[in-house]
């Protein structure tokens, strides 16, 4: 007989041992995830940050470059303003209010973007800090690749090949 009940508190023991370990690993499990969840997220907000002036800075060098090749045009300024709205059309991630301006001289060309990356939750607002600006801008001399072509076949003329 005694056999028998030292033989049931065994199982018993048994049933019961499983439970509190899984238990104790749901509690560690939630508050390793309380530190881990935001610091994912902080990360995830970063990268679109990053993606977002990496995006805006692209998006000058091309205008104004395109700006800086194309004098000779008569719509150079119209190009300029539709490729800009082409490339900054809809392919931001976090980032809003785009303000965009491109003009071209005979000797310049310049891009100017700028937009406001919002943080979001209430830490950023606590610390007064819940916005970013991104503001990106580029200048390019006027190019004339002709006038370097020539200078390049006079030297390899005078040169004698």
């Amino acid at each position: 007989m005694m056999e028998t009940i030292v033989r049931w508190l065994k199982t018993k023991q048994k049933r019961h041992v499983l439970p509190l370990i899984s238990a104790s690993f749901t509690v560690e499990a939630s508050l390793l995830m309380a530190v881990i969840l935001p610091v994912l997220i902080g990360i995830l907000l970063a990268g679109f940050y990053v993606h977002d002036q990496a995006f805006l800075q692209g998006a000058v060098c091309e205008v104004s470059g395109m700006g800086s090749s194309m004098a000779l045009y008569a719509d150079r300024d119209a190009r300029m303003w539709q490729t800009l709205n082409k490339r900054t059309g809809k392919s931001m991630l976090w980032a809003r209010g785009l303000n965009q301006s491109c003009s071209a001289s005979k000797t310049m060309s310049q891009a100017l973007i700028s937009a406001t990356f919002r943080f979001p939750g209430m830490v950023a607002a606590f610390f007064g800090r819940d916005r970013q600006a991104l503001e990106e801008g580029a200048t390019r001399k006027v190019y004339h690749p002709a006038d370097l072509i020539r200078t390049f076949q006079g030297a390899r003329d005078l040169l004698g090949d």
